[in-house]
This record gives C-alpha cells, sequence and structure tokens, in this order.
C-alpha cells in the first residue's frame, strides 16, 4: 500500500473503534470481553500501519537529504566529504569492513587514515595515525542511514521537535539564556532619562559525553558470505539501536552533572492527576494550560506507549475522543489536538498500576531540548581479539550530549502522577 492509502486504511479502522467506544459510552457501560478484544485488535493494527507510514516516511526524507548532498558542486563540503571524494571512501570503508585493514590497497587506506577517529573523538588526518591512541574510522554518508534510522527508531527524545546540532569538536559549548518576560517598557515625560532594566542572562555547557555500543562479534563465514551485499546496513542498525537505547535513557532521565540532563528529569511540575493513580481528560488540560501560549505554538506531548493506550479511551466533557488519527499525507495522530511521541524511557503503570510521583508525561515545545552530536560516528574492527573463535570484533563510538533550554519560562512541563 502506499502511504496515502494506509493512512485510510487507518482512519477507516478507528473509526471501527470509535463506534465501539461510543456505543459503550452511550449505554453507560464499560466494554465487554468480546468488544475488548475487538478495540485492541483494531488499535494493534492502527498502531501497526502507523509504524509503517513513519518508516515510509522517514526512508523517502533520508533519501531525500542524500541525494541533495550528493548533488553539491565538486568542492563545496570539502571537509565532509573527504579529500578523495565520498564514494572513494565508502568503498573504501565497506572494504574495511568486510576485509581488514592489512587486506586493503595503500590508497584505501590512506583514504581511511584521512578520516581516522580516535577515542576521545578527534579526527586525526595525518597518515601516520596508526600508531596513535586506538581509534576507529568516521562513518560514510550513505552508510549513516541505517544508523540514524536506528536511533530514531529507539530515540523517543531526537524523534521529537527537538533541536539537533553538530559541532566538528566536542570542545565545551556554552548556550547563552536570557529571560526577559517579567520585564516591560515604560512611558516617560518630556526631558526624563531613561532608565535600565537588564534581563536575566544564564547560559548552559553542553559536553560531549562519549556513547559506544559495545562489541558486535561476527563470524568469518558471514563476512565472506557474498550474498550478503548490505552488510554495513546490517551492522549500523545494530550500533544505532543499541546508541539509540541508551542516549534516549539519558536524554529523557539523566540527571545532568556528569551526564546529559534530560528532557523529563529537567521539566517542572505542570500538573498533577487530580485522583489518586488515574488519569483524566481534566489533567491533560491542566498540564496544557501549565505552559505559556507562546510555548504552545507547536507543541508536542511525549509519553509512553501504555499511556497512549490508556488516552485512546479518553473522551472529553462532550464525549469526543482525546485521540484522533492522522488522515492526510504527513498529519500526525493527536492528542487535544496536539501530535505526540512516544518515548519508551517514560514511566508506565507496572501492571496497571501507577507510583506516585510518576512523571507520566511532558507537554511543551520540544525545541527548547537541544541535543548536541560530536561529528564521527565511527566504527573499529577488531582483528585479532576473537580470532582463535574465528569471529571479528566490531565496536562503534559516538559523543552526544542533551540538555533543556530553559531560562525561567519553563517551555516544556510534565504531568505527575498523584
Amino acid at each position: 500500500m502506499t502511504i496515502i492509502e494506509m493512512r485510510q486504511e487507518r482512519a477507516r479502522l478507528w473509526e471501527q473503534a470509535k463506534a465501539l467506544h461510543e456505543r459503550a459510552k452511550e449505554e453507560k457501560r464499560d466494554l465487554a470481553a468480546e468488544e475488548r478484544e475487538q478495540w485492541d485488535r483494531l488499535n494493534t493494527k492502527i498502531d501497526s500501519l502507523k509504524e509503517q507510514i513513519d518508516r515510509e516516511e522517514r526512508a523517502q526524507q533520508i533519501e531525500a537529504d542524500l541525494a541533495a548532498q550528493q548533488a553539491r558542486p565538486e568542492g563545496e563540503g570539502e571537509e565532509r566529504q573527504g579529500p578523495a571524494g565520498q564514494a572513494e571512501y565508502r568503498d573504501a570503508f565497506r572494504a574495511y569492513l568486510r576485509h581488514g585493514m592489512n587486506e586493503l590497497p595503500p590508497e584505501q587506506r590512506q583514504l581511511l587514515r584521512s578520516r581516522h577517529q580516535t577515542l576521545d573523538g578527534a579526527e586525526a588526518r595525518a597518515l601516520g595515525v596508526a600508531a596513535g591512541p586506538i581509534g576507529g574510522f568516521t562513518v560514510p554518508d550513505e552508510a549513516m542511514k541505517p544508523i540514524v534510522n536506528a536511533m530514531l527508531a529507539f530515540g523517543g527524545v531526537r524523534a521529537a521537535r527537538t533541536t539537533k546540532i553538530t559541532t566538528a569538536t566536542g570542545a565545551d559549548l556554552p548556550v547563552p539564556m536570557a529571560d526577559d518576560t517579567g520585564n516591560e517598557g515604560d512611558r516617560i515625560g518630556e526631558n526624563v532619562q531613561v532608565g535600565e532594566l537588564d534581563p536575566v542572562v544564564a547560559q548552559k555547557i553542553f559536553r560531549s559525553y562519549m556513547y559506544t555500543s559495545r562489541i558486535v562479534r561476527v563470524p568469518y563465514q558471514f563476512l565472506q558470505d557474498t550474498s550478503i551485499s548490505d552488510f554495513e546496513s546490517w551492522l549500523g542498525g545494530v550500533f544505532g539501536r543499541r546508541i539509540g537505547r541508551r542516549q534516549n535513557r539519558d536524554f529523557t532521565n539523566g540527571a545532568g552533572g556528569n551526564e546529559p540532563e534530560g528532557l523529563v528529569a529537567a521539566a517542572p511540575l505542570g500538573a498533577q492527576t487530580a485522583a489518586v493513580g488515574v488519569i483524566a481528560w481534566e489533567d491533560l488540560v491542566a498540564l496544557e494550560h501549565s505552559v505559556d501560549p507562546s510555548y504552545r505554538i507547536g507543541a508536542q506531548w511525549m509519553f509512553h506507549d501504555q499511556v497512549l493506550r490508556e488516552l485512546k479511551q479518553l473522551s472529553d466533557g462532550q464525549n469526543r475522543p482525546l485521540w484522533l488519527p492522522g488522515v492526510g499525507a504527513g498529519e500526525p495522530d493527536t492528542i487535544l489536538r496536539y501530535p505526540y511521541v512516544i518515548n519508551q524511557h517514560m514511566a508506565s503503570p507496572a501492571a496497571g498500576v501507577w507510583a506516585a510521583g510518576d512523571r507520566a508525561m511532558a507537554f511543551g515545545d520540544m525545541s527548547f531540548y537541544w541535543i548536541r552530536d560530536v561529528r564521527g560516528f565511527s566504527i573499529i574492527r577488531l582483528e585479532e581479539r576473537y580470532a582463535d573463535f574465528l569471529q571479528v570484533g566490531f565496536l562503534a563510538f559516538a559523543r552526544a550530549d542533551g540538555a533543556l533550554i530553559d531560562a525561567g519560562t519553563h517551555p516544556i512541563r510534565h504531568l505527575a502522577i498523584q
């Protein structure tokens, strides 16, 4: 099915599910066991179609980005493309993954060494770096596609409309913040000196924390199997999912200090549920209006998938469902007219029961959460360590940081369970 056909099918399935919900509401009862099973089946199909749509749209976007990048005039972006061009570097990188450094011709070795990355993240361009600190080789743009896809699939924070920046080095990056919302101009009389009123200024320091995939061991037979033409995509998917999971955990719940500052951990309290251990539609309205109207333009919800399951069964005071599927091309599903992001590292009810104080959801302008990536996602091939097992080890590493840019106006807030 095309993306449009999948969206139409989702809308049709949702109408069936909504009819079950509305009939039970009209009769002032809960769903019967058979209706509950039907509801769950319909929602499973709806969610499955949404995943397919997201994958297709993301793949189309990445393909478009890569095509635009490869269409740049020769010489433009020389730093990123490498000294002999991206195509030559990509071929050398693929040969390195399959056969190792010793099997490469001198010209391919030189290409790889020109983009050597040390474990501290610094990029070395001298030809003699092989004897220096242990390091790997920068992943070419085309091979980054499966890594990016995998990180997004498990990266609720990355998948949101967060601000993402990439720096050439991992040096501390100060970001200034200013809060002038409490200040107003003045009306003065003739010949009266203008007074002074400074905004509150602070700064957030972004660092570069090292993330690794841990070691992936691959049998020689797998590497030598010529039918596996897309080995780098398979390996990139493994690395992307591993690093994506770990980064998302930190970008969600990190305490700051010696680790990233998590979005949910840093977001202040916006509202608390009125009932103990239960989320009602009034709680969502309270959380929505705890955020200043200027931050509600383009705002998003963020919560665990189990929370979405609860929200799909909620209606407002006029018996209208809170959850609505996106039908048009590029149109997202919404809760109270706002799109949402699923984040599996957020709190969820254990065995259907919430714990007091759980941060059930976040809401606001997600662009105020910044993710800083240090250029140079790199891969190391360990040829001798597992030779007696007839295996080769692979290890990926990258550096990143994340923090909420909040000067005191609280662009993102959370809902706490009572």
